[in-house]
């Protein structure tokens, strides 16, 4: 599961969601999930083992929004399910506009915090229900409008629950989950600690935030009572300084200071030194302190106000009175500070009671909520970018190339048509091809195009069939002002690509093709190699791939029949485009010197390009042992392999030989050069190996074959033999580039 995390606060902020929101992406990650977060703040949040994205407070309201919200639908377009703690109207829109489901967790009515901080109401959490004024109006649409954007919404305690359905929200849509309390493991004992912070005499304690409805002032009355009485007010609020005021005026300044937001820790251990936690709120939706007072052994003395009475039993763990009483309140400080086997006996009960609030027994309930929500995995969006020209509608073959990765990913092809049909396949987005300088106009368009798919198909990650590609990506991320991060597969030597491939203008651009290949795999966010030659090349390049795994084989035509027996006849077969890189000079020449040497033998051409003049002149120069098709699909390569002795593989330059593993599915010996990827393949033993760009050689190589069917039976089965290790089922295949895909886009973030 894939879950985006967001709070309204992370650390270096000080506050309940900057802790909680990381110890939530923390447990989830340990229990294997993968985890982004995203937040609100005035500078780089803290660096964390997992991406945290954040707009800037410090924008001006309009623009702070819209920044966030794009911010967040990124993300969220990334994620299986968010879960939100805070900023809840803008997570909610983006996750919408991203089409992810939300888990919202309420800790308060959002719109009471946002009129306590305007300045429109001044009591507390249950008074405000019952709040009119046009602004409090627009608020609340706005609030239940995002509540009904989440799937499910999350509340600390059945008082909140109540309140929340209240507002029209369904019974099933809000669960109650505790907040979970996490108290530190290192705190030293109660009278260490009281002789560490300075407490003499009875000592009470409160922690938290100060506002109204805590009714503060209603302790501190309470506390005026009982003259040899102290009480600690740790915390900050907006009504500080009027509870100052008011603690001065009832003659406390030296028995009930306030000593502002202290680190977690400190807070931790004033509870625990403390006689006892006092709390006087008028309502509580789930109240933080007394879990951690009881989760550090100190009894509560508070009101019973909403939450409360669900984490207080009054008499057991703590002492319960009636909201706003302070004189009972005054009478319940007394009992307790009088009473030594009073004090013991709820201190006996304080740990036990909280034992459910414990991280580990709180998060798997909320891991389940997302799992819930969450339903299926959702896809990221991969924009694929290559030179190569495709026929529509797909055949059997190329349909299941890309039907594979369809499970993992939702995938857009941008590349060239094979002819006028440019429609027939949703997922793609071809090029007409041109008579004349269709390869200047691709290349020239190649940016724009891509900014196009990446504004309109947003995908996470753009995977570039070679460097040239990539660097037409990387431009049109620029013009698009796009996040996506860009993959390149490199499939073999990209040098080749202007010196042993088209015409010869190509060539003269090969230092510049080179410099710009370089460059475009040097500014990409990952690079893919198909195999160990292909890393190797890239890492001569300063460069680690990111992984290394061969490119989709549907081999399925290959292993769908039995081996066949070799023909009665010795032929030759070579399937490939007819370019330089392939050797199909040194073929035609080598096969003038073979052929005479083995008179019943023949050899089938297979492919189109480039060099096809030189196979014309081979079947007019020998035409009874030479016959040339331009095109076969992978059935009829299947047939023609059958129907063969061996496959003829002379390159002088090669990634992955891709025939070469259909040769050897098919039981075939290979006759190839011993260059690029090559011998990656055809180890010893299970084909025969020659230096490049030699036609002697190879026709020694043909005529040794051609004319020893038991070798070529021999080297065939040890071949048919080693592609055994190389056999990826089709998901095996989509999942490594999901991975691939997941890894590259999570490492690149900020």
């Amino acid at each position: 599961m894939k879950v985006l995390v967001v709070s309204g606060m992370w650390p270096p902020d000080v506050g309940g969601p900057a802790s909680h929101a990381p110890e939530v992406c923390e447990f989830l990650r340990s229990r294997g999930h993968t985890v982004e977060a995203a937040t609100m703040a005035s500078r780089a949040p803290a660096a964390e083992a997992y991406p945290v994205h954040w707009a800037s407070r410090r924008l001006p309201l309009v623009v702070r929004h819209a920044a966030a919200v794009r911010m967040l639908r990124r993300a969220a377009r990334r994620a299986d399910v968010v879960y939100t703690t805070g900023i809840i109207g803008r997570t909610s829109l983006a996750a919408a506009l991203a089409g992810t489901p939300t888990v919202v967790k309420l800790t308060s009515d959002p719109v009471f915090e946002r009129s306590l901080r305007w300045g429109l109401f001044r009591a507390d959490l249950g008074a405000f229900q019952d709040a009119k004024g046009l602004r409090i109006g627009l608020l609340r649409k706005a609030r239940d409008a995002a509540l009904a954007r989440a799937e499910r919404i999350v509340v600390p305690s059945e008082a909140l629950r109540e309140l929340a359905l209240a507002w029209g929200l369904p019974e099933g849509k809000v669960t109650v989950i505790r907040n979970p309390i996490a108290t530190p493991r290192d705190l030293a004992g109660r009278e260490e600690l009281r002789r560490r912070h300075g407490f003499d005499g009875p000592t009470l304690v409160f922690a938290g935030r100060l506002v109204p409805q805590k009714s503060i002032d209603v302790s501190l009355e309470a506390v005026r009572r009982n003259p040899d009485v102290k009480l600690l007010l740790a915390g900050e609020g907006p009504y500080r300084k009027r509870l100052e005021r008011r603690a001065r005026e009832l003659g406390l300044e030296s028995r009930a200071p306030f000593l502002g937001p202290l680190p977690r820790q400190t807070v931790f251990e004033l509870l625990r030194a403390a006689d006892a936690a006092l709390l006087s709120s008028s309502w509580e939706n789930f109240p933080h302190m007394a879990v951690e007072a009881l989760a550090v052994g100190t009894p509560v003395l508070a009101t019973d106000a909403g939450g409360v009475t669900e984490i207080l039993q009054d008499g057991r763990n703590g002492l319960l009175v009636p909201v706003g009483d302070a004189g009972a309140l005054a009478e319940v400080i007394r009992r307790y500070l009088d009473d030594p086997a009073l004090q013991k006996r709820l201190r006996a009960e304080t740990t036990g009671s909280v034992e459910q609030f414990d991280p580990d027994v709180i998060y798997p309930q909320l891991e389940q909520v997302l799992l819930d929500v969450a339903g299926p995995a959702v896809k990221p969006r991969v924009l694929v970018v290559g030179r190569t020209r495709y026929r529509l509608p797909l055949s059997t073959s190329l349909k299941r190339k890309f039907d594979a990765p369809g499970e993992k990913l939702e995938t857009r092809v941008l590349a060239s048509a094979a002819d006028s049909e440019v429609r027939g396949d949703e997922r793609f987005r071809l090029a007409r091809s041109l008579p004349l300088l269709d390869g200047l106009v691709f290349w020239s368009l190649l940016p724009i195009r891509v900014a196009r798919e990446l504004r309109g198909f947003e995908p996470d990650a753009v995977l570039t069939q070679s460097p040239y590609e990539a660097a037409g990506a990387l431009a049109g991320r620029a013009l698009a002002r796009s996040d996506a991060q860009v993959v390149v597969d490199v499939h073999g030597d990209w040098r080749t690509a202007s010196r042993l491939y088209g015409s010869p203008l190509r060539r003269l651009l090969g230092p510049l093709g080179d410099r710009l290949a370089l460059a475009a795999l040097r500014r990409a966010d990952a690079v893919r190699s198909v195999s160990g030659y292909t890393a190797g090349l890239v890492r001569e390049a300063g460069i680690e791939p990111y992984d290394v795994f061969p490119a989709f084989m549907d081999l399925d035509p290959f292993l769908a029949q039995p081996v066949a027996p070799l023909p009665d006849r010795p032929r030759a077969l070579f399937v490939g485009v007819l370019e330089h890189y392939k050797g199909i000079d040194e073929l035609a020449a080598a096969w003038r010197l073979a052929a005479p040497r083995v008179p019943e033998a023949e050899l089938l051409v297979v492919g189109f390009g480039s060099r096809s003049r030189v196979v014309e002149r081979l079947v007019a120069d020998v035409p009874r042992q030479t016959s040339w098709t331009r095109a076969l699909t992978a059935e009829e390569v299947a047939r023609a392999l059958d129907e063969s002795t061996l496959l003829v593989l002379p390159s002088r330059s090669e990634g992955m030989g891709r025939v070469i593993v259909e040769a050897q599915c098919r039981g075939r010996a290979v006759l190839a050069t011993r260059v690029g990827g090559i011998p990656d393949l055809v180890h010893d033993g299970a084909g025969l190996l020659i230096e490049p760009r030699s036609p002697e050689a190879l026709a020694t190589g043909l005529v040794r074959l051609l004319s020893d069917r038991q070798l070529a039976e021999r080297l065939g089965a040890a071949g048919r033999e080693s592609v055994r290790e190389r056999l990826d089922t089709p998901e095996q295949y989509a999942s490594r580039l999901r991975a691939l895909v997941d890894r590259t886009v999570l490492n690149s973030q900020p």
